[in-house]
């Protein structure tokens, strides 16, 4: 474990080193920026609306749904706006530029249109709105992004819904045990739980604490500091120390959770077996998927910032007074709970 302990300390000092340009703001200077800009103006002032808007000319998209429309071509004489009949469809994946930006204030649905180019004969005009419903910016962090705020809920709901079923298969092959082998038998002795009978490490507890903590980073950047991650969105960065401080303990509570999320994989390929493996990674899975969505809706409510430090608290307490590990596998050496048979090497410790 000492071992496995340097090499995670040694990862982290490299991921670290990422950096990219800063392009953090506070959000006040957005809100300075945003009561500048006027909407009746047609000439669009670039650094004004890159910090309002979090892009530019010259920022690349990529269409993110099956089919999306560009109009050829926009005109407002005599006060009115009119558009082409005329229009070009785009398709999930395609690479678009953005080649101009103008403001329509007669506009009653968006007075913002942008001109977007795929290639020399494939440009046209969309409302900004129309835009971001139907394409991200084309880095993969911001892709990545977008997919999972969109999808997690159902991610969530399909791991929980498989962690209930695989219970309900080690119920019936708990029963079994129990008419095969009759004797005094615990069901979760038998069943390794999350937080509950928690393999012989510390990562897990560490695992699933920062998880929580990600969860009430991310909703406190939505209370107090959208603007800060509306244009982490827009440009983002793995370098945690290029950004804002809730986005950067966001960013790092990230890193870590992956360092502890390897760390936990090869405590468990250490210390159960094929069957037992499958069981507690699931339910691990499922419990941090409940851990992010309930912190991160308590958070919103402000409900959060008391219930997390409780969780804190007693998940530590409750690792050192029943799941720490007190004993050492006399033959192979990982950690135990309890004296008796090593569930690696099946050695009796007395």
């Amino acid at each position: 474990m000492k071992r496995c302990s340097l090499y995670l300390m040694l990862l982290f000092a490299l991921v670290l080193g990422v950096a990219c340009e800063d392009h953090s703001f506070a959000d006040q200077e957005w809100a300075v920026a945003r009561d500048s800009l006027s909407d009746d103006s047609v000439d669009i002032q670039t650094g004004s609306f890159s910090l309002t808007h979090h892009y530019d000319i010259g920022f690349n998209f990529e269409v993110s749904t099956d089919t999306m429309v560009l109009l050829t071509e926009i005109q407002q004489p005599s006060g009115l706006l009119f558009t082409s009949p005329d229009s070009i469809s785009l398709h999930d994946g395609d690479q678009l530029v953005v080649a101009e930006i103008a403001t329509l204030s007669n506009d009653a649905e968006d007075s913002i249109w942008v001109k977007l180019v795929r290639d020399a004969e494939c440009f046209g005009w969309a409302r900004e709105t129309y835009l971001l419903r139907n394409a991200t910016p084309s880095d993969p962090i911001s892709i990545a992004i977008m997919f999972f705020s969109e999808e997690h809920v159902g991610w969530a709901v399909i791991l929980f819904l498989g962690f209930v079923g695989v219970i309900v298969l080690r119920v019936i092959s708990y029963r079994r045990h129990c008419r095969r082998h009759p004797g005094k038998h615990s069901f979760l002795r038998y069943m390794p739980l999350p937080h509950i009978n928690d393999i012989c490490s510390p990562y897990p507890l560490l695992l699933y604490l920062t998880l929580a903590g990600a969860a009430v980073f991310y909703s406190t950047m939505q209370l107090y500091a959208f603007q800060t991650w509306q244009h982490y969105y827009f440009h983002p960065t793995l370098n945690p120390f290029a950004v804002p401080w809730v986005l950067g303990a966001f960013l790092a509570s990230l890193w870590l959770m992956l360092l502890f999320f390897i760390a936990t994989l090869i405590d468990m390929v250490r210390q159960l077996y094929f069957m037992r493996l499958c069981l507690y990674f699931l339910s691990m899975l499922a419990l941090m998927a409940v851990l992010y969505i309930f912190f991160s809706l308590t958070t919103l409510y402000h409900v959060g910032y008391v219930i997390y430090p409780v969780y804190v608290i007693a998940s530590v307490w409750y690792y050192y007074r029943y799941t720490r590990p007190k004993y050492t596998c006399g033959n192979c050496g990982i950690p135990l709970h309890d004296l008796g048979q090593c569930p690696h090497c099946h050695f009796i410790n007395e």
